[in-house]
């Protein structure tokens, strides 16, 4: 053989002696060699196909040409080089609707895409986004609104135009006005300070006398009897609001009611407590101390 592991020997008798007749065993075996092992070579202008694998010994193909069709070598930039990340989306199992995202820097899983997310993502900017959302566009109103800290129970007012600011909550019992300036809400207290009356036993034509410590006269005072025995419709625990005055045009009877700056002062009637129609309108009757209770309550 011609060639040994890629070397290329002649034979112990090819060598030619000057004055020496060439014979034809000394000459031709090393000419056939050589067309042998110059037929086994690969040609430079790539005029002849491999006949066998190219063991390449740990060596590279340098400079070599872009891989235009399927059975071509691939250069190493065409090549989409392996990684553990790669290797972990590849032993995923892909489904429609479904898009592979990493869980940590090896790892990756499946999560759904639907059909409306793709409509949002392939959006070009901002604006195309809201349309798809429907969403209204940023502007002053809402940036003014975004800067508030809002907390349960605030009420939000307009300062100016797309201003906004909000007036925290009231306390109990205050009422929501216009300010004097008429320029905002706030909050005023209609009564800061009140009083209510032990439940005190009654007797006709007896006059009762409550202080209740207000420190001026009470912008409002309200009178109850308070059914202590069941009657005619009026349960134990009822409150019946007293009318100011004496009697109307339809005899009906009610205490007087009077206060200043120190007292409130209720003059039951010598005739009954009060006489009215019952709750469930049945009947018109008289009432008396043995069935009611009195009450007073003020505020200022």
């Amino acid at each position: 053989m011609p060639r040994s592991n890629g070397i290329f020997t002649p034979i112990a008798s090819y060598f030619a002696t000057p004055g020496q007749t060439i014979r034809t065993e000394q000459h031709n075996p090393v000419i056939e060699d050589i067309a042998q092992a110059l037929t086994g070579s690969v040609a430079r202008d790539g005029s002849s196909p491999m006949l066998g694998n190219l063991p390449m010994n740990g060596r590279k193909i340098t400079n070599l040409g872009a891989a235009t069709l399927a059975s071509d070598v691939p250069r190493f930039d065409q090549v989409l080089h392996s990684s553990p990340y790669l290797n972990a989306v590849s032993g995923l199992t892909l489904a429609a609707d479904r898009i592979p995202y990493a869980t940590g820097p090896t790892t990756a899983a499946i999560t759904p895409l639907t059909v409306f997310g793709r409509s949002l993502i392939d959006d070009a900017d901002a604006a195309a986004g809201r349309a798809t959302l429907g969403a209204q566009a940023a502007g002053a109103t809402l940036t003014s609104l975004e800067g508030l800290s809002l907390v349960a129970g605030d009420i939000l007012y307009a300062t100016g135009t797309d201003t906004l600011a909000r007036l925290p909550k009231g306390t109990a019992g205050q009422t929501l006005v216009v300010n004097a300036a008429a320029t905002a809400p706030e909050w005023v207290s209609t009564f800061s300070k009140s009083y209510e009356s032990a439940q005190t036993t009654v007797a006709l034509n007896t006059l009762y006398t409550f202080a209740h410590g207000l420190g001026g006269v009470p912008k409002l005072v309200q009178a109850y009897f308070v059914c202590t025995t069941a009657i005619n419709g009026y349960a134990v625990g009822d409150y019946v609001q007293i009318p100011h005055g004496t009697e109307n045009y339809n005899d009906n009877v009610s205490p007087a009611i009077v206060m200043n700056a120190t007292q409130i002062k209720v003059m039951i009637a010598s005739d009954a407590l009060m006489r009215s129609i019952s709750p469930n309108g049945t009947s018109r009757a008289k009432y008396f101390p043995a069935n009611f209770d009195l009450v007073v309550r003020a505020w200022a």
